[in-house]
């Protein structure tokens, strides 16, 4: 009969196979007590939408912003300092793209999370 081993091998950040460390307000450069400050660019406002009441289980604290295009989320980047900033790669205009250069200018310290512009089924585009 084989008996289990009771330890376990802890994997640290920057390990071979360790997940990436969650995003928590202390890892985003402020300080413990203050919120995670979320925005979230995208032109669909149901995608804005979910995307903050998924984030909203996960971080009850956390403060949202919301624009729906690049030029509204370069004016909230210039007057508003955010932790993270979640960005649809694909919007009319300037793309998400277009402007995460700008983006990282303004507020180098912020995460720029891009996501997939489309999502096709099994069959591939319609």
């Amino acid at each position: 009969m084989m008996r289990k081993s009771k330890t376990k091998a802890k994997l640290g950040p920057g390990a071979a196979g360790a997940a990436p460390a969650p995003i928590e307000p202390r890892q985003a450069g402020r300080a413990s007590a203050l919120p995670l400050r979320i925005l979230i660019v995208d032109d669909h406002a149901i995608v804005r939408d979910g995307l903050k009441q998924i984030l909203t289980a996960r971080f009850p604290e956390a403060v949202f912003g919301e624009s729906a295009n690049g030029s509204q989320a370069l004016e909230r980047v210039r007057n508003e300092k955010w932790d993270v900033i979640l960005l649809d790669i694909s919007m009319p205009g300037q793309s998400g793209s277009d402007i995460l250069g700008q983006i990282k200018g303004l507020q180098p310290e912020a995460r720029n999370v891009g996501r997939p512009a489309t999502v096709h089924g099994a069959n591939g585009p319609p």
